[in-house]
């Protein structure tokens, strides 16, 4: 490979270190540290490294054997607290965006990423998708739809709108299927019982991101719909719509109504399998133990092993051994946060997963958000003059519990930072330091490089 100055290209090694002068300068000092495919561009060359800037930061220096052009999948499980949101961004550049979490972190997380803050910069997501209206998903997507930096070609939904009083749309009595199953929001407004006041923003927000994108498609899924266009090739990242289950037909769509409005709308989350090359992911919101029973039997025919798992309903005991075997994942991630305290993960689901993981795999991974996460302590004088009170300890999040995965579709890397042993109170990226891991994808198993 020829390099090319002015150009950017992505790290290919499992952790490449940064320095600030070149190796000729034996004082030379690391000043970050980055994680399989992360973006750089060539300043110039000196022997045989490259001067490079890189995403938080200008002129390091690295290797020129420990980047290539060859770009990889990015795959950022955001530290919400209690919510979903994943981001990824696609070997051929595209956005995808599954949920948005309660609150504005994770439209803070796009902005850092992006660095949207730069008046010049601006973003395109292809897919936004919400796999249910629980505000824990979609309220934060709000602030995302509304900033002005983001233009989104497509929103997809589950179809079920959420109305004041809980109520979730008409339902047919005689068969427990819910039959009130929207594709675009427009003629909400006249609906009786009206909108409730979270699904009224995020209607307002999708108006929005319409006037800056006339063409917005917004639509709703289940497995009728297959595919999501535009992610269809197999050179790039495919997505499949597992769920929710259409028990009626494409023209009139129904879903199962098992009582309840929190269980049916959770149950009928928009679940997802992604494929790139041999690496496959499986998503499916906050499905319960009694949707997963229906998923499975309409599925029966289909292998739905997954390589990485996001952990439905943030890690509740709601869930079936029948549904965890069926998915045998090798790789587990668990959103979940302490407010509200629902008390996930539930200890019963983490012992699950590694007894259900692939009979090869003898270590199998589980990362949760919330246990990723560092905190740090806060002095009494570092409170405001009106908070000093006998409080024994205050802490503040230092580092975000992201978990990252990267692969090209031979190989998994997946982590997340923490403070390290050098780091003082005031944490700084130099000190980071990577609980990473490192997997060959070997048919429906990972094999973990030591």
């Amino acid at each position: 490979m020829s390099i090319i100055k002015n150009r950017s290209y992505f790290t290919n090694q499992a952790l490449v270190k940064v320095y600030d002068k070149p190796i000729v300068n034996k004082e030379r000092k690391k000043i970050a540290t980055l994680l399989f495919g992360e973006w750089i561009r060539t300043v110039e060359k000196i022997e045989n490294e490259w001067k490079v800037d890189f995403r938080g930061g200008k002129g390091g220096y690295i290797k020129t054997d420990e980047f290539d052009e060859n770009r990889k999948i990015e795959i950022y499980f955001i530290d919400v607290g209690q919510g979903d949101s994943i981001l990824i961004q696609t070997q051929s550049d595209k956005r995808v965006l599954i949920d948005g979490g309660p609150d504005s972190s994770a439209n803070n997380f796009i902005t850092w990423k992006y660095n949207l803050r730069n008046p010049k910069n601006e973003i395109d997501f292809d897919t936004i998708i919400m796999t249910h209206a629980d505000r824990d998903h979609a309220k934060g997507l709000v602030n995302i739809l509304n900033n002005p930096r983001i233009k989104v070609k497509a929103f997809y939904h589950n179809g079920i709108a959420r109305f004041q009083g809980q109520k979730i749309g008409e339902k047919d009595p005689t068969k427990d299927e819910l039959i009130e199953i929207y594709d675009n929001y427009e003629k909400l407004d006249e609906h009786n019982p009206p909108l409730s006041a979270d699904f009224k923003s995020l209607k307002n927000a999708i108006e929005n991101a319409r006037k800056r994108n006339p063409q917005l498609i917004v639509k709703h899924l289940d497995q009728f719909s297959e595919t999501i266009f535009g992610f269809t090739n197999k050179t790039d990242i495919i997505i499949e719509v597992l769920g929710p289950i259409n028990v009626g037909t494409k023209i009139q769509p129904r879903y199962k109504y098992l009582g309840d409005p929190g269980q049916t709308l959770n149950g009928n989350s928009v679940s997802l399998l992604l494929t790139y090359k041999k690496c496959k992911i499986l998503l499916c919101g906050d499905m319960n133990r009694k949707f997963e029973k229906e998923f499975l039997e309409y599925h029966k025919a289909k292998n739905l092993n997954a390589h990485i798992f996001k952990a439905n309903h943030h890690g509740s005991q709601d869930f079936s051994l029948e549904f965890l075997k069926a998915v045998s994942p090798s790789i587990t991630v668990v959103s979940s946060g302490d407010q509200p305290d629902y008390g996930h993960p539930r200890g019963i689901l983490l012992g699950s997963l590694g007894k259900c993981a692939p009979m090869r795999v003898e270590r199998p991974i589980v990362f949760c958000t919330e246990v990723a996460a560092t905190y740090k302590q806060i002095k009494i004088k570092q409170l405001e003059e009106e908070s000093k009170k006998k409080i024994p300890n205050v802490y503040e999040k230092a580092i975000y519990g992201l978990i990252n995965v990267r692969s090209d579709g031979e190989k998994i890397f997946t982590g997340r930072v923490y403070a390290g042993k050098k780091s003082t109170s005031n944490i700084r990226r130099k000190f980071w330091e990577w609980e990473l891991y490192e997997f060959v994808i070997d048919n429906d198993a990972l094999i973990l490089k030591e």
